[in-house]
């Protein structure tokens, strides 16, 4: 009987150190659990702020898209292009927009332009030649223009 006793004295110690040891995992998973839940909440603040920081871009992203869309069109307000007007090698477009002002529009008086240029590159393929973009430096030049 004795003998009994020890071997169940034995498996209830045995059974104790399993059980202890399954404790002791389980509070161990726990507390990785724990600190797991804990940067994943700190992942998540992190993300609502950046999603925040995001929105916040974004829009003034668009404010500034705006404001360069207003620049580029003030800045266009003085523009004037001027199409089939043939073209030569080594041209100078402000005088050709003067002659042809002059010319072909008869309107008289030296019209002022800041910036004249053709558009585009050379292309041999093009089918007639490229516009001419002329930047009027007087408004009321270029509405003398436009009405002639």
């Amino acid at each position: 009987m004795k003998n009994q006793v020890r071997e169940l004295e034995g498996d209830v110690q045995g059974q104790s150190n399993l059980y202890d040891g399954l404790k002791e995992k389980a509070d161990k998973v726990d507390r990785e659990v724990k600190e797991v839940s804990d940067k994943i909440g700190k992942l998540e603040n992190r993300e609502r702020s950046l999603i925040r920081l995001m929105n916040t871009l974004e829009e003034k992203c668009e404010e500034i898209q705006e404001k360069v869309t207003d620049q580029q069109c003030r800045s266009m307000k003085y523009n004037l292009i001027f199409t089939g007007i043939e073209e030569s090698r080594d041209e100078n477009s402000e005088e050709v927009v003067k002659k042809f002002i002059e010319k072909q529009l008869k309107v008289e008086g030296d019209v002022q332009l800041a910036n004249v240029h053709r558009i585009g590159g050379v292309d041999k393929r093009r089918k007639g030649p490229r516009p001419i973009i002329a930047k009027f430096i007087f408004y009321k030049d270029m509405v003398k223009v436009k009405k002639a």
